[in-house]
């Protein structure tokens, strides 16, 4: 007896169906899950470090996925630094791992990478991303004298002094360097003068920095004026205090505040003409006070709590040191940073200034140099 064939139709329906069941076994289903997708790290500065921001990594399905691999890839890569589990890890149904990222950029500019990982159970990958500027650097040159500088930007600020002890003074052969505009003391923008005592100010000296930075200009009150080349003087002549002026020169923008001087070893300063100056370098406001008084009236027409102050220099030595004075700068000027220097007697004032300000920088020893 002859049995008849099965029809094509049904066939190919049956084998379509045979197929479909076997795929549904074998197949790895996607449950991979990563948050967020995207970090950014904002602006930092190159060299720094930035707080830890972390990534959710997920088994969204019903079987145990391996993650196999975390792989930075991107011009930007070298940037970032990761801390995870070791691989490959494992996770079971619903459960997550904590994926850490800091970024640590090393050159300035925009900076990305993309972080991608791999799974038995799915790929995902994060887009990273931050950006980074040079640090300004300070170098102290003693007493209450600094250089800021920024990529080709310098400023000096009370530096060029008499260079006498008690005061920390710059050694010989640095001192030369300064004078004579040799490397790192060459292609001075902005010479700032805080008033016209000799601690902080040598005509002389200044005129021989001038000769030597053809490009450089002076700013000083006018009692700090006498004796400095007329030419290379900038006009700002501020006489009335809790006055302030903006002024600037060689694409440097700083804040000039007419503060009082405070008075010291029995002598009266009070009309003494003290500049406070706030100059702009990287975006970052670094604030020099002088020999400032240290009195709310002093401060409070400023509102200098609320100009984001990154740094203030202050002088600390004999009757500065006080907590008076530790709250009078935290409620007027709330900087991020703060350096002491223009110390009088450096083993008996430092452990004072520690105890008063214990993040402080102290400047003790000329020459130093930090960033920020």
């Amino acid at each position: 007896m002859l049995l008849s064939r099965p029809s094509a139709p049904w066939l190919l329906l049956a084998l379509f169906l045979a197929l479909a069941c076997d795929s549904s076994e074998t197949a790895t289903p996607d449950t991979l899950a990563v948050s967020p997708s995207t970090l950014d790290f904002g602006a930092l500065t190159t060299g720094q470090t930035s707080s830890v921001q972390t990534i959710a990594v997920r088994n969204t399905g019903n079987a145990t996925l391996t993650v196999t691999a975390l792989i930075l890839n991107g011009e930007g890569a070298g940037g970032f630094q990761l801390s995870a589990p070791a691989l490959p890890f494992t996770l079971r149904p619903g459960l997550s791992e904590t994926v850490e990222v800091v970024a640590s950029p090393v050159v300035g500019g925009a900076f990305a990478a993309t972080l991608t990982v791999e799974s038995s159970h799915g790929t995902r990958t994060v887009a990273l991303s931050g950006t980074a500027t040079d640090p300004v650097s300070v170098t102290y040159l003693g007493n209450d004298g600094i250089m800021l500088a920024f990529e080709d930007k310098k400023v000096l600020i009370d530096a060029i002094h008499t260079n006498e002890s008690p005061w920390v003074i710059l050694p010989t052969a640095e001192r030369t360097k300064l004078l004579m505009g040799q490397p790192p003391y060459d292609g001075i923008d902005l010479i700032l003068i805080t008033h016209n005592h000799g601690d902080h100010s040598n005509p002389t000296a200044i005129n021989t920095v001038l000769m030597n930075n053809p490009g450089a200009w002076v700013i000083a009150p006018p009692q700090a004026q006498d004796g400095i080349e007329p030419a290379r003087l900038l006009p700002v002549n501020m006489t009335i205090f809790g006055s302030e002026g903006v002024a600037g020169a060689n694409d440097i923008s700083l804040d000039i505040l007419l503060m009082h001087h405070f008075d010291q070893f029995g002598n009266d300063f009070s009309n003494v003409q003290n500049y406070v100056y706030s100059v702009n370098l990287g975006g970052k406001n670094f604030l020099h006070v002088g020999d400032v008084e240290y009195e709310t009236a002093s401060f409070q027409p400023f509102d200098l709590a609320n100009r984001d102050i990154e740094v203030i220099f202050m002088p600390t030595f004999n009757t500065l040191i006080s907590a008076a004075t530790r709250d009078l700068i935290n409620a007027q000027v709330a900087p991020a940073h703060i350096v002491a220097m223009h110390f009088f007697d450096v083993p008996n004032e430092v452990p004072q200034v520690q105890q008063l300000f214990p993040s402080a920088t102290l400047f003790t020893q000329a020459p130093t140099t930090i960033t920020f």
